[in-house]
């Protein structure tokens, strides 16, 4: 018998009390265009007090779990208390629920505007760690397409770093000041000793960890203290995007046209109706100062209900032609 597909979901929430509604749009998003994909989906919280497994209504095929963020309120949140969160998801993604496809880590502000499994399926191999839009934009007319910053150049800077500030630019930084920075500095060591020039990404709002790249993190000890990058000021997608290189492991784009990752680091890459006849599924980000969220949400609502009514249509339609 064939083993139907299946995913775990990732996401790292915040404790503003708009995240719930967020989070019910998305997942919303997630079975309307792949209903029964979603076998697990891991909440990892910044707020102590709330169990977001009782406030989303999800199938009984899609198991869910919410653990804390060990960041515990220290450090950055959209930085280092990121990275800390994803790195501790994907730990205890690896221990309890690994028996997926892959992970797909999406941001509260991403939302799912069309089926993707095929397309990411099709491109999985043993040797891909990632796959998402590499880099800070799926444009490709952005003259920044592929390096949100300019070389390894703050990985390099921060390798340098000498001064006792752990809050200041990073030639300021003091690494023996920094708990948990000699790890760090370890991790990206080895990176650059497989070659790692750069900062090859996939961009953080959505993109694909495979099994390979999970098993790998956790044989290698990446998942032993995922704090190591709390204080640090690097972005999740460019530490993850690190690991790849650490073992081995390419970073598939898939963020051209057609393809599933219309994303990018500030607000939407294109219009709202762009991105729909460019033929993406996953994107982000709502939060983009051109609009309202709550009337892009409202569109992509509209426009998800009435793509489910035209199949409900051709469904039915399909089952009249095989009467008798």
């Amino acid at each position: 018998m064939e083993q139907r597909p299946g995913i775990a979901i990732l996401l790292c929430v915040s404790s503003d009390n708009r995240e719930v509604n967020r989070l019910r749009d998305l997942m919303d998003s997630l079975l309307a265009f792949e209903p029964g994909l979603a076998r697990f989906c891991l909440f990892v919280d910044d707020a102590p007090d709330r169990d977001l497994t009782q406030e989303l209504e999800l199938p009984a095929t899609c198991a869910c779990a919410s653990i804390p963020n060990p960041r515990t309120g220290r450090g950055e949140g959209r930085i280092g208390g990121l990275a800390t969160g994803v790195i501790a998801g994907l730990s205890y993604l690896h221990r309890y629920f690994n028996h997926v496809d892959f992970v797909l880590k999406l941001d509260t502000d991403s939302l799912i505007i069309g089926p993707f499994y095929s397309a990411i399926a099709r491109v999985l191999a043993p040797d891909v760690g990632l796959v998402g839009a590499l880099g800070h934009t799926c444009r490709r007319d952005n003259a920044d397409y592929g390096r949100e910053y300019s070389g390894a150049s703050c990985f390099i800077e921060f390798l340098k770093a000498v001064r006792n500030r752990p809050h200041a630019h990073l030639n300021d930084l003091n690494l023996a000041a920094i708990p948990g920075a000699s790890e760090a500095c370890t991790d990206i060591a080895e990176a650059m000793r497989n070659g790692f020039k750069y900062d090859e990404y996939c961009q953080g709002g959505g993109y694909v960890i495979s099994p390979a790249m999970l098993n790998g993190m956790a044989g290698k000890g990446y998942f032993v203290n995922p704090t190591r990058w709390l204080y640090l000021p690097f972005g999740e997608d460019m530490v993850v995007g690190m690991y790849a290189w650490s073992l081995r492991l390419r970073i598939v784009d898939l963020s051209d046209i057609g393809q599933p990752f219309g994303v990018q680091g500030i607000g939407l890459p294109y219009d709202p109706e762009d991105l729909l006849r460019r033929g993406y599924s996953i994107i982000h980000s709502l939060k983009d100062d051109r609009y309202s969220e709550n009337g892009l949400r409202e569109f992509f609502r509209n426009t998800r209900r009435a793509n489910c009514a035209g199949s409900e249509r051709r469904i039915a339609h399909a089952c009249r032609g095989c009467d008798g």
